[in-house]
């Protein structure tokens, strides 16, 4: 585990299991809310790489190969959220705000032969974290991949909560929760409104045509956590578990089964460096 601390502020990432954020404390309007809290949940706050979602039925072709990733959802008989979550990192440097982390593959597993190094960075401000990532394929081929990042975020009383997602198309999914490749307008929650007692395991692209796209929780006090992702990652997935005490707000690069359908799919030239920047801020 490696921890930082800024006043009553707190971060806490498991270095052994994909530098997945297993605790974090913003500074909030009266006194410290708990954002991030460790329930238990698979893959939770972890980075999903080297894809997220399903991959259907753990198969994919890329330049003519075939590749057979093992099956790990198994109600559907998928693959899914790739293997990153279960990757060592090390530090690399500390500061008062921030710490940087590194995870280098070797590409040595038959069902993703791409080497890739990973930088990590996390910044605690004031009543916020940034996030920031970048991909660098090290092999002597091209790479395909995409990216997510899985936080779930702490509620006490989901149903009280107000959710706003503006400007998004919900994805169709088929019966084997892959998407269909039909989207549609979602305007339920285009203004903040109560969750409720709604279920929420949904795929929605983002259309927000600024450079940054922003989700939001609206809590009974009034204030505001913001999830903000930068227009690289143009979809979001929402998971609400069945325990009801958290929310999944997921940005992702790409959808489910990008690898075959390839839309958002990354396709990275040899030594090719990929940068990422996502984060939350608490208002």
């Amino acid at each position: 585990m490696e921890s930082l601390e800024k006043g009553s502020q707190k971060l806490l990432v498991d270095l052994d299991n994909g530098a997945a954020i297993k605790e974090l404390l913003l500074e909030a309007q009266k006194g410290t809310r708990t954002i991030i809290k460790d329930q238990g949940y698979h893959h939770a706050s972890a980075f999903l790489f080297p894809f997220p979602n399903r991959l259907a039925n753990g198969r994919f072709n890329f330049k003519g190969q075939n590749y057979q990733f093992p099956i790990n959802d198994i109600p559907h008989q998928h693959a899914i959220h790739g293997f990153l979550y279960q990757q060592k990192f090390v530090l690399t440097l500390k500061t008062p705000f921030s710490i940087h982390l590194y995870h280098s593959y070797k590409g040595n597993l038959p069902y993703y032969p791409f080497p890739f190094d990973i930088h990590l960075t996390y910044t605690l401000k004031h009543s916020a974290l940034s996030i920031e990532l970048s991909i660098h394929n090290t092999g002597n081929t091209e790479m395909p991949c995409a990216l997510g990042w899985h936080p779930y975020f702490y509620l006490k009383e989901i149903d009280r909560v107000q959710l706003q997602l503006p400007h998004v198309m919900i994805e169709e999914l088929n019966e084997q929760a892959i998407i269909s490749g039909k989207i549609s307008p979602f305007e339920a929650y285009a203004q903040a409104r109560k969750i409720g007692r709604h279920h929420f395991d949904h795929c929605f692209y983002c259309r927000a045509e600024s450079t940054k796209y922003h989700s939001l929780l609206s809590y009974e006090n009034g204030e505001k956590l913001v999830i903000w992702q930068h227009t690289d990652m143009r979809w979001l997935q929402i998971f609400t578990p069945e325990d009801r005490r958290s929310i999944a707000i997921e940005p992702m690069t790409a959808p489910a089964n990008a690898f075959n359908h390839r839309r958002g799919l990354k396709v990275l030239a040899t030594k090719e460096i990929w940068a990422l920047n996502f984060g939350l801020q608490l208002e």
